[in-house]
């Protein structure tokens, strides 16, 4: 569906990279793939942060072949995986070299809950690089590859976060030789990648980085009263792992057990998967959560911020890990779902919980599909769209909106592809993970028959908003600020209506129930 046209070169700090000019959208976009930003991780470097990659004299880079992804927990048959995977993929319009006007860069990080996700595949960034503007997607380390915690500086956790900076220096070291403006760089990230960027947003390592950021479903935002993991949790936990691995934690000796960890084949950490991964605080990526960090004026307040959600996020999330949503389900089944999120996430009042979802305390008055349907409901709140509403709305109330701007969006719109494969009104919504085709061009590029026309339009038009935002700092003229005299303000994102806006849409759930639980 790329039509290749020629080959080019440009030269970088990790060699001279080799790339191919291709079309999309009927422009010609210069496509580098597998571009290492970092040292491989291996040996010695497991658990480690990033070390600056080291070029050989003369070095070439082959930029026309997808390369590793990061090993995935759990496995992912279909990739091919690696721990020598920390690589970027760079997309820009084959103008550059016409024009002295450096473009503005958008670096995306995937979702996949810190636990899965790649470059290589569905984020094909030639479609939204056709709006003039340089596209970066980076891999970085998941699981306990990224996020394994061993108590000292050769393991100090969120490595996977490390990643995720050492990329951005190498884009503002060299993404000028590829036209793009050090000057004007706007992070972007779906679920796992939107609370990425949220930790880069409150981490001391992360500032000056970047200008803008586009949050798509989420922020790292948590229960005020306590870490959803503890820094002697992390590290009681891969002592556990080291112990299953038959490496000796007896000593009390972090050298050893790391060292024995180590030589450990890779795959074999594939087996310690978690439900959830999330980044460490306490540490020197993180050593606040949000709400302290916002509280002491210790973030960056630098910054312009459009942030969004779908109008469902908890339905495909809880339905894909909690199996006993795929059957008929009772009022103490429910409670004990609440029970299992609480384990992570902690702070929940079951009690609360059904009163604010269930609307009664019932036992016995509800149906299987409104348990399902309120759960839901829930879980979305809980795990993606409060946090990222009120991380931007409690960001807004503090900037000058004539200098840094804030949007939200909720996006209320299906495609005909997204219907087909489940998330239909009836039954999921609007899904988590609905606005990337939107973003990324795949409902153009992908099989007519599963899109259509509308769909298709739309996709055009999210990629405009998406690019103008990076460019300027403003979507468009038309789209009010989150906070506006008091007033939240969130765009209808739907093709039928573009300048519908919600005035307070999430006042009943994230403004009242929820603010009492993150409680800035």
């Amino acid at each position: 569906y790329f039509a290749f046209i020629s080959c080019v070169e440009v030269h970088t700090t990790s060699g001279t990279v080799k790339g191919l000019t291709v079309r999309a959208l009927n422009t010609s976009i210069n496509q580098f793939l597998n571009i290492p930003y970092a040292e491989p991780p291996i040996g010695n470097l497991r658990f480690g942060r990033p070390l600056p990659f080291k070029a050989a004299v003369n070095a070439t880079i082959d930029g026309t072949k997808p390369g590793n992804s990061c090993y995935q927990t759990p496995n992912n048959p279909y990739l091919k995986q690696s721990e020598d995977c920390l690589v970027l993929n760079i997309w820009t319009p084959n103008t550059v070299q016409n024009t002295s006007e450096p473009k503005a860069v958008m670096l995306w990080l995937y979702g996949g809950g810190l636990n899965g996700g790649t470059i290589f595949g569905a984020y094909n960034g030639s479609y939204l690089a056709s709006h003039d503007v340089v596209i970066v997607t980076v891999n970085y380390r998941l699981g306990k590859y990224g996020f394994l915690y061993g108590g000292d500086e050769t393991a100090p956790g969120n490595v996977g976060l490390w990643d995720q900076v050492q990329a951005l220096k190498w884009v503002r070291e060299n993404i000028g030789a590829f036209g793009g403006d050090k000057s004007k760089i706007t992070v972007f990230g779906e679920s796992a990648g939107s609370r990425s960027i949220s930790a880069l947003i409150v981490s001391p390592v992360a500032t000056g980085l970047f200008q803008r950021v586009i949050m798509e479903s989420g922020a790292n935002l948590h229960f005020n009263g306590r870490q959803q993991h503890t820094i002697s949790e992390s590290l009681a936990e891969s002592t556990h792992i080291a112990k299953t691995l038959n490496c000796s934690t007896s000593a009390g000796n972090a050298d050893h057990w790391l060292d024995c960890l180590r030589k450990v084949p890779a795959k074999e950490f594939q087996r310690f998967t978690s439900q959830f991964t999330f980044p460490l605080e306490g540490t020197e990526f993180l050593p606040l959560s949000i709400q302290q960090a916002f509280n002491q004026s210790k973030y960056n307040q630098d910054l312009d911020i459009l942030a969004g959600v779908n109008r469902n996020e908890g339905s495909l999330l809880a339905y894909g890990g909690f199996g006993e949503l795929h059957h008929n389900i009772t009022d103490q089944v429910f409670d004990q779902l609440v029970g299992r999120a609480n384990e992570s996430y902690h702070g929940l009042d079951l009690q609360s919980v059904r009163k604010q979802f269930l609307k009664d305390n019932d036992l016995t008055n509800h149906t299987s599909d409104e348990l399902r349907q309120a759960f839901y409901a829930f879980f979305g709140d809980l795990h993606v769209k409060c946090g990222g509403y009120l991380m931007a709305k409690e960001y807004a109330k503090h900037q000058d909106k004539n200098k840094h701007h804030v949007y939200m969006y909720e996006l209320t719109y299906q495609s005909k592809w997204a219907k087909n494969m489940g998330c239909d009104e009836k039954t999921m919504g609007i899904c988590h993970g609905s606005d990337l085709e939107f973003v990324w061009g795949n409902a153009i590029w992908m099989d007519p028959k599963s899109h259509t026309p509308l769909d298709i339009e739309f996709s055009k038009y999210v990629m405009k908003l998406w690019t103008n935002f990076a460019k300027t700092g403003k979507a468009d003229e038309e789209w009010p600020q989150l906070v506006d005299n008091n007033v939240i303000h969130i765009k209808d994102l739907n093709p039928l209506n573009t300048t519908k806006v919600l005035v307070n849409p999430f006042h009943s759930d994230c403004d009242t129930f929820w603010t009492n639980y993150y409680k800035f």
